[in-house]
This record gives C-alpha cells, structure tokens and sequence, in this order.
C-alpha cells in the first residue's frame, strides 16, 4: 500500500488515513503481516467466525432499537 506506487480511485481520504496511521505505527513498532487461510477446517476458526456471525446478528438488533 506504501510501496508500488499503488493508488487508490474511490475512499482516497480513508486511503490517506489509512497509510498515515500505518507509517506511524512503522516508526515505533515491528510488525508482521501474514496470510490466514480461509475459516474452512482451521481448528478454532469456524466457531470464530460463528461467533461472530452471532455477534453481528445482535449488534444489528441493538442498532435497529435506537
């Protein structure tokens, strides 16, 4: 996103944030990006993603009441 002279046509101001806030954790922090595969047969992550599901579920019931 920093690099390959990549550049975004549509939420440049979020795009802008967005590298603003990571070259600033880059200042002070390590950090590792890695790939995660898909929920599918990952021990834990089908009841994450289920739980979350969940979690969503109620957070639009909570949302629809105000």
């Amino acid at each position: 996103m920093l690099k390959l002279d990549w550049e975004c046509k549509t939420h440049t101001q979020l795009v802008l944030e967005t590298k603003l806030l990571w070259a600033n954790i880059l200042k002070e922090n390590e950090v590792g990006i890695g790939w995660t595969p898909g929920h599918a047969t990952i021990e834990g992550n089908e009841i994450t993603y289920r739980l979350a599901k969940e979690a969503a579920a109620e957070a639009g019931k909570i949302k629809g009441k105000r």
